[in-house]
């Protein structure tokens, strides 16, 4: 009916919440020395790690890294990544299918977790 594609937007509003708040979760485990931020080093590592563990390709350089700091950074100066950037980020990023996007959120935090 008219009325229940309506209230469509509200339902994709909650999606969104709940992939940001995966994103937030992710941000804290990798935030290693609880600055509130992810550093060059922080992300670097996790980029290597994915690698290591097969749920990427290919070598994950620093100059690689650098680029991805500098295209998360939204006020910054790309040296540190603040929560709402890399959940900002990544939301875009990642995979609109919400089992995709579980599975890479399992990805981040298996890796967060070394």
């Amino acid at each position: 009916s008219a009325s229940k594609s309506a209230n469509a937007p509200p339902k994709r509003n909650l999606e969104q919440e709940w992939r940001l708040e995966q994103l937030r979760k992710v941000h804290a485990q990798m935030d290693g020395d609880g600055s509130g931020y992810i550093e060059e080093a922080e992300l670097l590592l996790l980029g290597q790690a994915r690698r290591t563990l097969g749920h990427k390709r290919g070598e994950w350089t620093v100059a690689m890294n650098r680029r991805m700091m500098t295209k998360m950074a939204i006020d910054g100066d790309g040296k540190q990544i603040h929560v709402t950037e890399f959940a900002s980020y990544f939301d875009h990023a990642l995979p609109a299918d919400k089992t995709e996007f579980k599975q890479v959120i399992a990805q981040f935090r298996s890796v967060a977790d070394l």
